[in-house]
């Protein structure tokens, strides 16, 4: 399906105040007059109090559907000098207009992202069809908002002050933010069995080679040259791969902050190859080893078990006893209590027989 390109041109007039769309619109495209002006108007915008003439080109050829909606909208931006024409001037623009300024899905974005593509121009379309056109093209430039004042911040280079860390990080450091983001949010979890914690179906031997030249000299062969100490309990590489293998993973694709370790994405590792490096390092040995010697932290090693089996049992059945006793106690004391209850109300009744013959 080829897409065909539509020129939309906008004029803004001295005149009585008008909104007019002209080029054979059907009256779906006539229609986004309404939805242009509830949109601007939710975004603190306005129309122009002149006469605004919408022109879709060639003007011969009949126009339908609501994917005019956005590019007439910033058209109207454009020739009222809310944004910059020249932001426009590189890319495709569709999408339908809420009233509310969102913009919803619409037809045809595949075709529209393989014609800009052809064009050497980008896409701009609603969010929910950013997928859709991505599949045209991994070089070409999509931007695919879901609202319209987002789209205009964009435009404008706006930027969010709860997202501007340029006072906290440096060029380095916002570069491997921005790689995080971009290759760092993997989901692993259909390739590691959430009951066993293996990795599924891995490839052991590329795992053992890059281990080999990446891993080897810190960890050793059996991974058991660094020791990770947690609570008395010696624990190798084995050890934290089986039982934290996304924990792993998050280490080897980018590193323990403070250390100068190999990093996987800047060695140009790929996800997978994260998870055979893995695969390999479950099958090394895990340690669990308890040790005596103090650590740099005393509270962290557990205190020493008091006497041997023979102490424990002995203490097991003293407890035992004195439970059975006191349960003994109770119950007759309870019994007791209820036979001097009973004494105490056949004598008064009793009593009272005597007294009334």
């Amino acid at each position: 399906i080829d897409a065909k390109q539509v020129d939309v041109q906008v004029l803004i007039a001295p005149g009585l105040p008008a909104f007019s769309i002209v080029g054979l619109p059907d009256k779906s495209v006539g229609e986004s007059r309404e939805r242009v002006r509830a949109a601007l108007t939710a975004i603190g915008l306005g129309l122009p109090a002149k006469r605004i003439t919408v022109n879709l080109a060639p003007a011969d050829m009949p126009k339908e559907g609501t994917h005019y909606d956005l590019p007439v909208a910033l058209g109207v931006m454009a020739a009222a000098g809310a944004i910059a024409p020249e932001t426009l001037k590189d890319f495709i623009i569709i999408g339908e207009l809420g009233l509310d300024g969102s913009l919803g899905p619409i037809a045809g974005a595949l075709p529209a992202a393989f014609g800009a593509s052809a064009l050497g121009k980008g896409l701009i379309c609603p969010a929910a069809c950013g997928p859709e056109a991505a599949w045209a093209s991994g070089e070409m430039e999509i931007v695919a908002p879901p609202h319209l004042l987002t789209l205009v911040n964009h435009l404008k280079g706006s930027i969010d002050p709860a997202h501007e860390f340029s006072n906290y990080l440096d060029d380095t450091s916002l570069t491997q933010l921005a790689d995080f983001l971009k290759f760092g949010i993997i989901d692993d979890s259909t390739y590691i069995n959430p009951i066993s914690l293996q990795v599924i179906d891995p490839d052991f031997s590329h795992g053992k080679d890059l281990y080999q030249s990446t891993c080897r000299p810190c960890h050793g062969e059996d991974g058991k040259a660094i020791v990770f100490r947690i609570e008395g309990i010696d624990e190798y590489l084995g050890s934290v791969a089986n039982r934290d293998p996304w924990r792993f993973l998050h280490r080897t694709r980018f590193g323990v902050a403070g250390t100068d370790m190999p990093v996987g994405i800047s060695l140009g590792w790929q996800p997978s190859d994260g998870r055979d490096v893995l695969a390999y390092a479950q099958t090394l040995p895990a340690g669990g080893e308890i040790v005596s010697e103090p650590t740099q932290n005393p509270q962290s090693t557990p205190a020493p078990l008091i006497g041997g089996p023979a102490h424990n049992l002995l203490t097991g059945i003293l407890t035992g006893l004195g439970t059975l006793v006191g349960m003994t106690v109770v119950a007759g004391a309870f019994i007791g209590g209820f036979i001097l209850v009973a004494v105490v109300i056949v004598v008064i009744f009793r009593k009272r027989g005597q007294r009334n013959p």
